[in-house]
């Protein structure tokens, strides 16, 4: 009671979540329908009723850019933080050791199967440091302050700062559900695990700008995320 140490984190994390998830959901939706060819605009097959009914999602509660941005907004605070030596919640606690991050010049994987779960998160880790980092980079180095910077300037690299970060928040979230509540000896655990590196790889396939630029994964890593 009277603890309001983790209400920020939890705004963040709740806005990031309430973006990316619902925007996520209705594309989706979407891409189920078009798959199902013209069998999926008629109203027997539920997808137009579905679309039309998720839809709203993404602007109640507050429209999804302003919610990702909200995410950046505490992401960046947080990276402020670290940078001064100070403690952060457990969800961001991976940008207290940011700049061991980014010396990391090079993913050193060699074949598909050192792509495990473990190697997926570090992997997801780096990718929403370095978008997080490169997103405060853009605001401390524009010409016209940071306001300017913020509303004109940055916007794009502050939503690709929170997206990365939620990927991240997401995948971890899933992995430790897993290995906390799932027995090895169950059936359920391959196949949750299986799913889970999907989303992972996935994320970083999709949204690859933070491992791109920064050269951490090459060519031929980029291949093998793809046939993993």
């Amino acid at each position: 009671k009277e603890d309001f140490s983790m209400m920020k984190d939890v705004h963040a994390t709740l806005c990031g979540t309430k973006s990316f998830y619902s925007s996520e959901g209705l594309d989706g939706i979407s891409v189920a329908r078009q798959a199902c060819g013209g069998h999926g605009f008629s109203s027997y097959s539920g997808f137009t009723s579905c679309y039309t009914e998720f839809s709203p999602n993404v602007t109640y509660e507050g429209d999804n850019t302003i919610m990702a941005l909200q995410t950046a907004r505490y992401l960046l605070s947080c990276l402020q933080k670290a940078q001064k030596g100070g403690k952060l919640q457990d969800n961001v606690e991976y940008l207290w050791n940011f700049n061991e991050t980014l010396s990391i010049q090079q993913c050193l994987i060699t074949k598909i199967s050192q792509l495990n779960l473990g190697v997926i998160y570090e992997i997801l880790k780096v990718n929403a440091t370095q978008l997080i980092f490169a997103a405060g980079k853009a605001l401390m180095t524009g010409d016209g302050g940071f306001k300017e910077a913020w509303d004109k300037k940055a916007g794009i690299k502050l939503i690709d700062a929170a997206r990365g970060h939620i990927n991240f928040f997401t995948y971890k979230a899933f992995w430790e559900k897993i290995d906390s509540e799932v027995p090895e000896s169950s059936k359920l655990r391959e196949p949750l695990e299986k799913l889970c590196a999907l989303y992972g790889i996935e994320k970083l396939l999709a949204f690859p700008i933070g491992l791109a630029e920064t050269g951490y994964l090459n060519s031929k890593q980029f291949i093998m995320l793809r046939e993993r």
